[in-house]
């Protein structure tokens, strides 16, 4: 069980949902007791040159197949699954086996919350759909380059030819599971009783087949004409990540397979006509590159715009000069500047409500389902933060930290102003709700722990079936009965021989049981019995923050100064670089300004600053808590 919340009409609107956060803050003093069951920057900072199209490496922009590669694809005769393509490409086969497109795990170099391994299916759980780990396979299966089996650390055959080389290499092919299938009890867009078929699954998963019937050539043709990855490749999967078009990263949807100059100057046929591989550029079938909220990397090395475009790229560097592009770009990144707004083409959601079921007729493949309801923006201004390429994020397990919304924080960019590799980066927020354990079952002294200590308390309290549940003894019973019988029992001895959660950590819901039901309490029940966790849980917002990357614009789009400095024309401003980014004084203006010097006659802050750096050449530190020790400065 857990305390319901009844839902603000006004969370329709971000704006609703941050009055909805204050709400709940307020009463976040009440602790629950709750027990239930385990069903459970004057200028424009501008990039003023660009590589001509003719000058990129050919491997940079969309391309056929080779003469040679095209003829021997053309001796195909039948097509028999991806085994077929495993013949030829063994050991491309194997370098995917190891990839994270395939593992949906990997190491995590750059989250130091994690000590090994995590991914979508090996503890991941973000502010989206939550976790695969506690639905069937085929709930999420969909997007991803495995044939429906799951996947293993061990390379087998088996598991090469779980391997969809399709999926990347022909934008034509489409898939659906094989069957057998099974009858589903779910409730219909009218609240009654009704049925879904699903596929059988087994400790393997389940297996798809290609879908000639959705699909435009046959696939025999489809093996034949396989081509070298392109932006519809790509977003196949990316731009409906979450479920929904544009609706996760913000910065990718559909149009992004062929979008106008005006929203990515990078990917457009009219631009530079560039495919993901330019900047992403796979090695062995892996690939550079890390969202903040994600937790493997595929390759270890970071890659940033400079990686293209050098670290000054702009020809003005000044040390002396706060006002020079190139000085800016030392700490903020070419997205803050270049990047105006994102959602540009296709609106994003920018919160989720579990709490709000919407019936889908698309959902569960055409058959219906419940969804629950998105909160999208369009054409929305990035916040900002500080991000040195590291981040803490949620595994399942964990017990998140709040931030001073007094949100759950999944995903967090770590670095400051004073940190070395910092720069400013143009962000997404996301919020959504999760189910938080508050309590363990049969935990009667409250210490986070069923031990020796709660025994004799629960065995007090085993008075047989016919038993009411008397005064203090509702921790012991563990299923909600009313009364404690053997099978609260065996539910203690359950939680004390292998525990049964930690108090605090998230739950992880059953996203399949929400999809059937349209009701959030029944999958994070489900999700607890799935995951051996006992005990009351409460409704809480998550958040996270994701970087934004994608939909560069052209230079005359850059921002103008006054878009991060308030006292400089080009705004309106967008962010509090005082209050909010680490730039305020290091003291009262009386004790920074004398330490050099007595009162003088107010001064415009552009002009003191100009004074004191491009002048006087003195550190930021004179001022602030930070330094420039880059920008050869005087420091104090």
């Amino acid at each position: 069980m857990r305390n319901h919340h009844t839902l603000n009409p006004k969370a329709l609107t971000i704006a609703g949902w941050m009055s909805r956060i204050a709400s709940r803050r307020a009463s976040r003093g009440r602790r629950h007791r709750l027990y239930c069951t385990v069903w459970a920057a004057a200028g424009t900072l501008a990039c003023c040159s660009s590589l001509a199209a003719s000058e990129l490496p050919p491997e940079w922009r969309v391309r056929a197949p080779s003469a040679a590669a095209g003829a021997a694809h053309a001796t195909i005769s039948e097509y028999l699954g991806p085994g077929t393509c495993i013949v030829c490409h063994q050991n491309e086969a194997e370098d995917v086996f190891h990839s994270v497109h395939y593992q949906q795990s990997g190491p995590t170099p750059n989250v130091p919350n994690i000590p090994g391994n995590a991914g979508k299916t090996d503890a991941g759980f973000n502010t989206y759909c939550g976790t695969p780990a506690t639905s069937s396979r085929a709930t999420c299966a969909s997007c991803h380059v495995s044939y429906g089996r799951y996947t293993s650390p061990t390379l087998t055959t088996e598991q090469l030819h779980n391997i969809d080389c399709l999926m990347c290499h022909q934008d034509q092919y489409k898939r659906t599971p094989a069957g057998p299938f099974e009858t589903v009890d779910v409730v219909g867009s009218d609240g009654l009783p009704a049925t879904i078929q699903v596929p059988v699954e087994d400790e393997t998963g389940f297996q798809y087949m290609p879908d000639e019937g959705g699909m435009s050539i046959s696939v025999l043709e489809a093996a034949r004409t396989v081509h070298p990855t392109t932006r519809a490749s790509c977003l196949r999967c990316h731009a409906g990540a979450s479920g929904s078009d544009g609706g996760k990263r913000g910065d990718m949807s559909s149009v992004t397979a062929a979008p106008p100059r005006s929203s990515d100057i990078h990917l457009s046929p009219q631009g530079v006509d560039l495919t993901c591989q330019a900047c992403h550029q796979f090695q062995d079938h892996r690939t550079r590159g890390r969202g903040l909220d994600l937790r493997p990397n595929d390759r270890p090395e970071r890659f940033t715009c400079e990686s293209c475009h050098g670290d000054r790229p702009h020809g003005d560097y000044d040390p002396h000069s706060g006002e020079k592009r190139d000085t800016h770009a030392l700490r903020v990144a070419c997205q803050s500047c270049h990047i105006p707004t994102f959602a540009k083409d296709v609106s994003t959601e920018m919160a989720r409500e579990w709490t709000n079921p919407v019936f889908s007729p698309a959902a569960c493949s055409g058959q219906g389902g419940w969804k629950p309801e998105e909160i999208r923006e369009s054409d929305v201004v990035p916040s900002y933060q500080w991000f040195d390429g590291t981040s803490e994020v949620y595994v399942l397990g964990q017990v998140p930290t709040q931030n001073q919304d007094g949100e759950y924080a999944l995903g967090v960019p770590l670095g400051w102003v004073d940190t070395a590799e910092a720069k400013l980066y143009p962000m997404k927020e996301h919020r959504s709700v999760s189910g938080r354990l508050v309590s363990l079952a049969a935990d009667f002294d409250g210490n986070g722990s069923v031990d020796l200590d709660d025994y004799s308390s629960f065995a007090a309290c085993l008075t047989g079936p016919e038993q009411a549940v008397a005064g203090g003894c509702e921790p012991a019973d563990t299923d909600s009965s009313g009364h404690v019988d053997l099978l609260d029992l065996a539910a203690f001895q359950e939680c004390f021989a292998n525990g049964c959660g930690t108090v605090g950590e998230l739950i992880p819901h059953s996203t399949f049981a929400y999809f059937t039901t349209g009701d959030f309490d029944h999958a994070v029940e489900i999700g607890m019995q799935r995951t051996g966790l006992r005990g009351g849980w409460e409704l809480v917002d998550v958040h996270t923050y994701q970087t934004i990357n994608h939909g560069v614009e052209d230079e005359d789009n850059a921002l103008n100064c006054g878009a991060c400095h308030a006292s400089l024309s080009g705004g309106p401003v967008r962010m509090n670089l005082q209050a909010d980014l680490g730039y305020e004084l290091k003291g009262a203006t009386s004790q920074v300004c004398f330490q050099c010097h007595g009162a003088e006659e107010p001064t415009p802050f552009r002009t003191v600053h100009d004074i004191h750096v491009k002048d006087e050449r003195f550190d930021c530190s004179w001022c602030h808590d930070f330094s420039r020790p880059e920008r050869g400065l005087t420091l104090p």
